[in-house]
């Protein structure tokens, strides 16, 4: 078996051991890359993947998409909660 494929097999093992689908596996390595607060040694570690499985993984065009898309929900959950405590600030700015 190619390599590429044999770690595909050992990564839905470790997903099938976790008791998640290869898909919530990915999306949850998807969302830890996303949030970037940890390294990805932890990161490949809290999956139990081999660190450069998420190597492997990070350079895969429909993985860079989604770490992509769930930062932008970031971005956009922080801009709304700025925006509204700037609001909340100028309201406040306003009472007598």
């Amino acid at each position: 078996m190619p390599e590429p494929e044999r770690r595909e097999v050992a990564f839905r093992a470790v997903a099938a051991e976790r008791g998640v689908s290869p898909a919530r596996a990915a999306e949850i390595l998807a969302d830890l890359v996303a949030g970037d607060w940890i390294t990805d040694r932890e990161i490949a570690a809290k999956v139990g993947v081999h660190v450069a499985t998420l190597e492997r993984w990070k350079r895969r065009p429909e993985f860079r998409a989604r770490v992509e898309a769930i930062v932008e929900v970031h971005r956009a959950e922080l801009w709304r909660r700025a925006h509204g405590e700037l609001d909340r600030c100028r309201r406040v700015e306003a009472l007598p």
